[in-house]
């Protein structure tokens, strides 16, 4: 996930195009696909130095799902779809199957 949205960060428009059409092609529409790099940058930390792994699991998981769901309502693209299926199961695995710690401290618990 890191990688993907470091592409997304630096290759910016490569990735205008999976945007929502009513967006057009301004600086919203930049703005967001970095910002949805960035997203997928600190969820990737996140997981990788399990620094509030169940969080980062959580907002990626979501982040795939909206992924999953717009390539579904725009007909797909053939292995994409595929590939990012697995990517929110794995994501849903990590969430579901990260141990909750049983202690006082809010930040042990996440």
């Amino acid at each position: 996930m890191f990688w993907i949205g470091l592409n997304e960060i630096f290759l910016t428009k490569n990735w205008v195009q999976y945007a929502p059409h009513f967006l057009d092609n301004g600086a919203l529409v930049v703005a967001l696909v970095i910002f949805h790099g960035v997203m997928l940058c600190a969820c990737g930390v996140s997981l990788v130095f399990n620094y509030y792994r169940r969080v980062g699991a959580a907002v990626l998981s979501l982040v795939i799902l909206q992924v999953v769901l717009t390539l579904l309502i725009r007909g797909g693209y053939g292995k994409t779809i595929f590939h990012d299926i697995i990517l929110l199961g794995l994501s849903l695995f990590v969430l579901l199957k990260t141990p909750v710690n049983k202690s006082n401290n809010i930040k042990d618990n996440i």
